[in-house]
Formats: C-alpha cells, structure tokens, sequence
C-alpha cells in the first residue's frame, strides 16, 4: 500500500518549521524541508506506508480533484493505495460570473485588477439587463 495525499499548502508542509525554511533560498531544499514535517509523512509513518505527497501550494479545489482524476484515469493510484484529500478553501475557486478572464481570489492566479466592485457589480448589471 502507498498513500497518496492531495491538498494546498498545508498538505505540502509550508510553515512546518518556519525557521527551518527562512534557513534556504533554494527551491528544492525547501520542499525537502517541508517534507520533514507535513502532515502526510506522519500519517504515512503511523501507517507505516510510503507516501506520494501531491500538495502544491495555493491549489483550488478543481485543481486537486483534476490531480487525482488524472492520477486514477492514468493508473499512478492503484486500488490497493491508501488516498486522503485535504481540500482547499473555496474562495480559490474560479468565480463564474467573470465572462473575460478567469480570476482568483486567493492563490497563484490573485486578482490584478484596480477596481474589483466595479468588475463585479458592472457584470452582475449586464446579467440582469
């Protein structure tokens, strides 16, 4: 067996030990760190299992589901794997009523816009007329 976990930042072990981290400019010793002290590596521990640990930071909810879809439909999660999910919050979801880009609230894609309400309420208008 071979857990499989799925999640944001949390799940990728940021802040974990903060000090740690700050010690490292560099990317890849980072996610090493952080791979220390996240929660799958304890569960894994407790199972007493490898771990595959998918948690990127500033994931939505879509981007997690779309992750472990992919990994099911292409046989990387076999039926003997143990897979947990550890969703994101909502607001890093796409907001629909946005018809000429696709906007984030919070994540990777954050709003780069001068005047949200205006964005918002000029669509929200349009819709109704």
């Amino acid at each position: 067996m071979k857990l499989f976990t799925y999640g944001d930042s949390w799940t990728e072990g940021v802040g974990g030990n903060v000090e740690e981290e700050l010690t490292t400019e560099i990317p890849e010793e980072r996610t090493n760190i952080r791979q220390k002290y996240c929660w799958p590596k304890h569960l894994s521990e407790l199972l007493e299992c490898e771990v595959k640990n998918n948690g990127v930071g500033a994931f939505s909810n879509n981007s997690i589901f779309n992750t472990v879809c992919y990994q099911l439909k292409n046989e990387i999660i076999t039926q003997d794997d143990f897979v947990v999910i550890m969703w994101s919050s909502s607001l890093r979801d796409q907001l629909p009523f946005f018809r000429t880009r696709i906007v984030f609230i919070f994540g990777v894609n954050d709003i780069r816009v001068n005047n949200i309400f205006a964005i918002i309420f000029s669509t929200v208008l349009v819709g109704i007329m």
